[in-house]
């Protein structure tokens, strides 16, 4: 699932080269999205077996990490400031792996569904 990790580098790759993340405050705000996702979003919308094997979807339900999610993206475009960051390719895609995953499975609440 981490095709974008060379990407993303933990947040501070290519983001702090050519995003913007020259700060380490910067670095801070996007890097705390890049943890989230991996470390809380990764395990609501993967659920694993006792062997590592992804067997469903948390996706559905309303799980209280991706209510989270929505309520940030009610009231703005992107998830830090008035720009595309680092942040939100780290989210998206994990959130872009659902439906490839599961096509005809639960879906994420619609303010952080991708646009049809």
């Amino acid at each position: 699932m981490c095709d974008v990790c060379g990407i993303v580098d933990g947040g501070m790759g290519y983001g702090g080269r050519y995003g913007g993340l020259d700060t380490p405050a910067a670095r801070a705000k996007v890097g705390k999205w890049v943890v989230w996702a991996n470390a809380t979003l990764d395990p609501i919308l993967f659920k694993e077996n006792d062997n590592g094997k992804v067997i469903g979807t948390g996706a559905g339900g309303n799980p209280k990490g991706l209510m989270r999610l929505e309520s940030v993206l009610e009231n703005q475009q992107w998830l830090e400031g008035d720009e595309f960051s680092v942040a939100d390719v780290a989210v998206g895609a994990y959130l872009l792996y659902v439906p490839q995953f599961f096509p005809n499975g639960e879906t994420a609440p619609p303010t952080i569904k991708p646009p049809e």
